[in-house]
């Protein structure tokens, strides 16, 4: 017997259950903020207003960063080190709240860039071409995520 998982119907459906207000997603990014041993860590809030209104949300910290995209991406498994998954026991979803409250997610962290189309994966329940990963040369010091 297999058993089998619609990832995108979870991340869409399960997640805005879990995750109803945005302030379970702030909550969620300043915890990883922490969790990275990070000793700032920054919420900004901005409204471009004009004919295409943008508001971006964005969460930055001078932790120790990604290691590697996997790391961020997984689900119900974290890429934590022993000690955090020893005291806080991490459930790894919750970078996935991101993904509930927003259109777009936009990360930066050492020489990584990852996109996530929140709209594409609620539209077609599905995680395929939902996610983009691009190796930088310019490195970005800690963890940058802008949600829009």
């Amino acid at each position: 017997m297999n058993i089998s998982v619609d990832i995108g119907r979870l991340l869409t459906d399960v997640g805005s259950s879990l995750y109803k207000s945005g302030g379970t997603v702030l909550d969620e990014l300043v915890q990883n903020a922490q969790r990275a041993k990070a000793r700032t860590c920054h919420v900004t809030f901005c409204r471009a207003h004009g004919d295409g209104e943008i508001s971006v949300l964005e969460v930055s910290d001078d932790g120790r960063g990604l290691k590697k995209a996997q790391d961020l991406l997984k689900l119900a498994r974290s890429g934590w080190d022993s000690s955090v998954v020893a005291s806080d026991q991490p459930f790894g979803m919750g970078f996935w709240s991101t993904v509930t409250a927003t259109s777009r997610v936009e990360v930066r962290s050492n020489d990584l860039e990852i996109t996530i189309d929140a709209d594409k994966l609620h539209a077609t329940k599905s995680v395929k071409g939902v996610v983009t990963i691009t190796k930088t040369e310019e490195r970005y010091p800690g963890f940058r995520v802008r949600l829009y």
